[in-house]
């Protein structure tokens, strides 16, 4: 089983369809003013699936390695959920399930990984 360091680290060394825009996607972005961090969130839903199911997932962020991971971490939980149940998804779900190591990161760089997730729900708005 994988801790959650390496987690984060597989994460931060091949982010998961990081640069990738799924065909006809929705797409939220956010940016925190103060460090400089970018996260772009893209989300196609299966228009064949009552539950408005996510067909596929992709982000591409520019800042520090924390959001990167952040990003990579939220496309896992976010391809194949249902459209409700991916518009729950936030930085609580995303430690949880993907690596609580990042409780161990400089407060700066958690809070700015915390800030660029609002993306995460952009799409559904």
């Amino acid at each position: 089983m994988s801790t959650g360091g390496e987690l984060l680290r597989s994460h931060l060394e091949g982010p998961l369809a990081r640069a990738h825009v799924p065909r006809d996607a929705f797409t939220g972005a956010a940016g925190g003013a103060a460090c400089g961090d970018l996260i772009r969130v893209s989300i196609a839903i299966d228009p064949d699936s009552p539950d408005g199911r996510i067909a596929d997932a992709g982000f591409d962020a520019s800042g520090c390695g924390a959001t990167v991971a952040a990003g990579s971490a939220a496309v896992g939980l976010l391809r194949d959920a249902p459209l409700l149940a991916a518009a729950r998804i936030g930085t609580d779900e995303i430690a949880a399930e993907h690596f609580e190591a990042m409780l161990d990161l400089t407060k700066p760089k958690a809070r700015a990984a915390q800030q660029n997730l609002a993306p995460v729900r952009e799409p559904f708005a």
